[in-house]
């Protein structure tokens, strides 16, 4: 797709100019400031609608000499391409936008419009860009295939790298698949391998899944020390060391103790069993009387409960009712202030129609002119222009003034359906606010009922008979007894309880003794299975090192493989992508590296002069134009750096040289292998 023309109007500094290489190289030759960069910036603001070096809030309007923008031109550029069939032509206007509004002699200006043409065929700004999209590609990859150091100078670090890898081609392989051809990089290749043991994961994904369980690993290799420190400290320093002793010695306690039991049983006082014997049978009667008590109330209060469960059912679905009510009520509250608001809302819509007034223009202020020969028009002409203004003024406020009218009664009639809604919702709640005052009512009189039954029905409980009273006291007099049968058998059994209570502390003793053993055993088996642990996650740990160790080989590995991929695809240009770190780690970088007569040198190394950068951005420019499918002219800017430039032979060529003393531009565009002055 080669440049044909490119017809620039009212751009910057250009009033008029064509430049028409006609699909050959071209040279664009003068002196500062005399439009060279100007014609680039054109052929990229009709492309993109920015300048070459895509300078924020870029303006094409051409200044005065004051530096401020002129006013009322229009600022078009045309380019003309020739295709693999046919042809095709671009053409973006950009054109000043000035209103006269209601009530000021003159008009102000309220922006810029734009009008897009494809083939001079006007077209919408999505159509053009749909279209130079299918035809040129993406602004980005277009600059790098066309703009000679745009891709060197203008990209950061990681948009050339990912310009660079999309031009690698290493297949469709996997990390995994790169992985198992390398038997060092064994371990990788299993990590790399995702749970259903068909798909797998990237280099990345198994580094971030890997460095958590390293580091977690660690921090608990780190724990384990004070862990066994702390079940060290846990063993008190009287543990004894064996728990043999301690077990027969409780043996023989246990069953001394069982002597010393039975002996006070059989020294126990007849006595204090009958007197214990008499007091649980009393007690019993007492049971047995407050159950037949509760019958004989339970029989008497029975129509009572039946009244009361019946005026309970009755005060429940009053509540019920009062409730429904009251949800009713909220509900179509709600709903008549949504209609108050929307009804507020149409008085204000009614204000706002009843103020409009006619937007348009209402008195003439056309041009006195002809715009077409310039001509002064006639007074006659003036007059009779006016008059079919006035007579269009006049038809187009009637039409307004309808419909205002219109617009005026619709609003009437919306007013009235809401307050006829709001209306019928009051109604309800008026109804529903009665019925709330009904269950009221009724609920009081269903308590009051309650109430009066109660009263009649009241019965007292056993414990305030005189049945109860008289079983209490009989109940107080055999445990008074019960007590002194216990005291005058305990000065018998007192020297037997002695020894008993003895043995107990004695076994107290063992038993403390042996649970400080167990204690002692527990964290001793502690120790022993923290200090197994420590070797497992030892284990652990080294196995996660040398998976990502193995990460950073793979890196390197498929680094090498990627760069020798870019690599192959540039004549002399070298790419230097990563670079190696003194902790061993790599460094993602994106140096270029040019061709010398001293070797390879880094592009923005002094040892690289100016002419070998320039022909590296022309190489790369080329090989990016053949991957992006991109074969527009080739912009060299501030080619007197060169003498001998070497663009790719298969795209065209367009130097901008400044030369001192070449006022105006020179344009030299070449034909059968030889610069031809135009």
């Amino acid at each position: 797709m080669r440049l044909i023309s490119l017809k620039i109007i009212n751009f910057c500094g250009v009033q008029e100019f064509t430049f028409a290489p006609n699909g050959n190289n071209a040279e664009i030759i003068g002196d500062n400031d005399t439009g060279k960069t100007t014609i680039a910036n054109a052929y990229y603001w009709l492309i993109f609608g920015t300048n070459a070096a895509s300078t924020p809030g870029f303006s094409p309007k051409p200044n005065d000499e004051l530096g401020n923008p002129m006013r009322k031109l229009t600022t078009s550029v045309e380019g003309v391409f020739v295709l693999p069939r046919g042809s095709v032509s671009f053409k973006r206007e950009m054109e000043e936008k000035w209103t006269t509004k209601r009530g000021s002699p003159e008009a102000v200006f309220t922006g810029n419009e734009f009008t897009y043409f494809i083939d001079e065929a006007p077209v919408t700004k999505t159509e053009f860009d749909t279209r130079i999209k299918d035809l040129i590609g993406d602004e980005e990859s277009m600059k790098c295939a066309t703009q000679s150091g745009y891709f060197a100078s203008c990209l950061d670090m990681k948009k050339r790298r990912a310009v660079l890898f999309s031009v690698a081609d290493i297949g469709e392989r996997s990390d995994y698949d790169i992985a198992k051809d390398h038997a060092e990089l064994s371990e990788f290749a299993t990590a790399a391998i995702k749970p259903d043991g068909v798909n797998h994961y990237t280099v990345d994904e198994v580094r971030a899944k890997y460095k958590p369980l390293l580091k977690k690993a660690n921090d608990e290799l780190a724990q384990i020390p004070q862990r066994v420190d702390e079940a060290n400290r846990a063993i008190p320093a009287d543990t004894p060391t064996s728990i043999e002793g301690v077990d027969v010695a409780l043996n023989g306690m246990h069953s001394l103790k069982a002597e010393h039991e039975a002996e006070l049983n059989r020294t126990s006082d007849e006595n204090v069993l009958a007197a214990r014997r008499k007091v649980e049978e009393h007690k019993t009667t007492i049971a047995t009387t407050r159950t037949a008590y509760s019958e004989r109330t339970a029989t008497a209060n029975s129509e009572y409960i039946k009244q009361r469960n019946t005026l309970d059912e009755q005060s429940a679905k009053c509540d019920f009712e009062t409730n429904i009510a009251q949800s009713k009520i909220k509900k179509l509250n709600s709903e008549i202030n949504e209609l108050t608001a929307n009804r507020d809302k149409l008085r204000e819509e009614y204000n706002e129609n009843r103020n409009s007034v006619y937007p348009g223009p209402t008195e003439w202020a056309g041009e006195t002119s002809c715009p077409v020969c310039l001509r002064e028009l006639t007074p006659e002409d003036i007059e009779q222009k006016k008059a079919d203004f006035a007579e269009m003024v006049k038809g187009k406020v009637e039409e307004f003034n309808l419909a205002k009218s219109e617009k005026a009664a619709d609003i009437n009639k919306r007013g009235q359906d809401f307050n006829i809604q709001i209306e019928a919702k009051n109604n309800e709640i008026a109804e529903f606010e009665a019925s709330i005052v009904s269950n009221t009512e009724e609920k009081e009189r269903v308590v009051a009922e309650i109430a009066k039954i109660g009263e009649a029905a009241e019965t007292p409980s056993f414990e305030q008979t005189e049945e109860y009273k008289r079983l209490a006291d009989t109940l107080g007099h055999l445990q008074f007894e019960l007590q002194t049968a216990e005291t005058s058998g305990m000065t018998s059994k007192a020297p037997a309880k002695a020894a008993l209570e003895k043995v107990k502390a004695d076994i107290d003793e063992l038993m403390q003794k042996k649970a400080l053993y167990t204690s002692a055993e527990k964290q001793r088996q502690r120790i022993q299975e923290l200090l197994q642990e420590e070797k497992q996650i030892a284990v652990e740990c080294e196995r996660y090192k040398q998976i990502l160790f193995q990460c950073d080989e793979f890196v390197r590995v498929k680094v090498g493989l990627i760069t020798e991929s870019i690599n192959d695809k540039f004549p002399t240009v070298r790419f230097k992508l990563f670079h190696e770190q003194i902790n061993e780690g790599l460094r993602e970088i994106c140096d270029i590296m040019v061709h010398t007569k001293s070797g390879y040198q880094s592009y923005l190394s002094q040892a690289a002069n100016e002419a070998s950068r320039i022909n590296a951005d022309l190489e790369i420019a080329g090989v990016l134009g053949k991957h992006f499918d991109i074969d527009l002219p080739i912009f060299l800017d501030g080619s007197e750096s060169i003498t001998n430039p070497v663009p790719p032979a298969d795209r065209q060529f367009i130097r901008l040289e400044v030369r001192k003393g070449i006022v105006p531009l020179k344009i030299n565009v070449s034909t059968a292998d030889e610069a031809v002055a135009v």
